[in-house]
C-alpha cells in the first residue's frame, strides 16, 4: 500500500477525532480526504458545490482541470493558489483569467 493511500485511511479511521480544517491538502487524495470528511460523500459535495459529479471526480482524479470545478473546489476547501497549482500542474499559472469576452 502506498504511503499516501495508507495516510488518508489513516485519517478517515480516525475520523471522530479531526475535522476537515486539520487536513493538509497536499494531494488529490488528501483532497478527496478533506471533501469526504467535510461534506459526508463526494456525492453530497457534488450537490452542495452545484457541481456535476461526473466533473468533481475527474478533478479529483486529475484527468481534468476544469476552471469553474477548480475554483470552486479552492473556494470551498480554502486552498491557496499553491497547492492549486500543486495538485492541477497542467494549469501552469494561477488564477488564470477567462477566455470568454466580458
Amino acid at each position: 500500500m502506498n504511503q499516501t493511500l495508507a495516510k488518508a485511511e489513516g485519517f478517515l479511521n480516525e475520523a471522530h477525532k479531526i475535522t476537515w480544517r486539520d487536513i493538509h491538502v497536499t494531494d488529490r487524495e488528501m483532497l478527496r480526504v478533506a471533501l469526504i470528511k467535510k461534506h459526508g460523500s463526494l456525492t453530497v459535495a457534488a450537490e452542495a458545490l452545484e457541481l456535476p459529479y461526473p466533473r468533481l471526480s475527474a478533478a479529483i482524479c486529475g484527468r481534468e482541470s476544469l476552471l469553474y470545478v477548480v475554483a470552486t473546489l479552492q473556494s470551498d476547501l480554502g486552498l491557496s493558489d499553491d497547492q492549486v497549482l500543486n495538485l492541477w500542474p497542467l494549469l501552469k499559472k494561477w488564477p488564470r483569467k477567462s477566455r470568454v469576452a466580458s
